[in-house]
Order: structure tokens, then sequence, then C-alpha cells
């Protein structure tokens, strides 16, 4: 990251978008994640972002290239990876799925949404030299995920509801660093975004999933 910074800058870069990851805050917080929270990286993934934000900063005082920061949670599309794509590939299977009265709380943001914020963040005066945390109008639930995956694909959302024991049972076996992704809270105040930069998402998940889904089906007719 630092490299391509210093390479931009030789070459009369006006500004430099780095994506981190909302996810330099760690995870457990019992309120919202704001711009003010301490960071507490929890992998090497965050650490790095985490680094990386700090020395970009630090280089661009003084320096004609302006740095702009966005903090994501998890990006999520039909071309997404790592656990939205386990959650597509759930979705996608003809059977009921153990996920009714699931409520937890997590951020996240579609990739049409953070395109968005990107092409605004290329312009506005106000966007340089702060990091901005960004994510979806609402929260999502694991089953309200299922359900707007399901329903994208015009599926029935068909979620059936565990005893909490043999939910607490699965719970141990996924391990705390899975369970934690699936059924804990990870919640954002982007509140300054909205305000500062006069931005909220313009598409919601379902809008988002159905447009790519209808895109998919045209590309694998052709």
């Amino acid at each position: 990251t630092l490299r391509l910074a210093a390479a931009a800058r030789i070459t009369g870069v006006k500004r430099f978008i780095f994506i981190s990851t909302a996810k330099i805050f760690g995870e457990g917080a019992d309120g919202p994640y704001r711009e003010s929270s301490p960071a507490n990286p929890g992998d090497a993934y965050s650490l790095s972002k985490w680094q990386a934000e700090q020395q970009l900063l630090q280089q661009g005082v003084g320096s004609a290239m302006e740095v702009v920061i966005l903090r994501p949670p998890l990006v999520y599309g039909i071309d997404a990876g790592a656990n939205f794509a386990r959650l597509l590939q759930l979705a996608r299977l003809p059977v009921p799925l153990p996920f009714a009265g699931i409520d937890n709380q997590r951020a996240m943001i579609g990739i049409d949404n953070l395109v968005d914020l990107i092409k605004l963040c290329i312009s506005s005066p106000q966007a340089a030299e702060r990091a901005w945390l960004c994510a979806d109008d609402r929260v999502y639930s694991l089953a309200s995920i299922i359900t707007i995956i399901r329903r994208s694909l015009k599926m029935e959302p068909k979620l059936f509801r565990l005893p909490f024991a043999v939910q607490q049972i699965i719970k141990a076996m996924l391990g705390t660093g899975m369970a934690a992704r699936l059924y804990g809270d990870f919640a954002l105040d982007c509140s300054a975004t909205r305000q500062h930069l006069d931005w909220s998402p313009p598409y919601s998940m379902e809008q988002i999933l159905r447009a790519q889904l209808h895109q998919e089906a045209l590309s694998n007719q052709t």
C-alpha cells in the first residue's frame, strides 16, 4: 500500500483513496463503533490495514496528494468471497434452514453502495485527510440475510427455529470466531459520513442482489 501511494505521489496523483476495513476496531463491542472508537485489530489483515492507514495519513501531511480512507464492513454481492459466499451457497439450497429467530445486528455494505461512495470521494473537498465509516442504511441479522437472498432468487425463505440448547451446541462446534461472525453483533455509527459527505446508500440489499442475479442470468444465456 505504501509503495503504491509513493508511486502515485511521484506521478502527480491528486487524491489517493484507500479501502481499509471497519475490522480495525475488533469485534464484540456492546454499542456501535464510531470514528472515535479505539483501534483494536484482531488479526493480521485488520492490523495491516490499520498500520497502512496511519502511515498514509502521516505521509499525506504537507503533500500535494490528498488521502481518503474508507472503512467498510463486510462487502456483499453475488461475487463476494468468504462468509457471504458461504451464505449464498446455503441460501441456494432447496431445503429449510435453521436460522429463524437469530436476530443479531451486523453492519454490511453492498458493492454498489461502496462504489457510489468511492465516486463521491474522488472529488468531495470534505472527504480528504480523514477516515470514514460506511455501511448500508440498515443492519442485518442472519435470518434477514438468508431471507433477502432467497427472495432475490425468487425462493421462499423457509426458515425454522432450533431450540436454544441446540443452537449453543452448534456455536460450540463452529468455534468462537465463526460463531461470532454468524451469530454476533457488529454495528457501525456512520452518521459522520452521512452528515459531512452528504451521502446515503442509494440501494437496498435486495435491489443489489436482484440486479446482479439478473445480469448473471443474462450472461449465462449468452
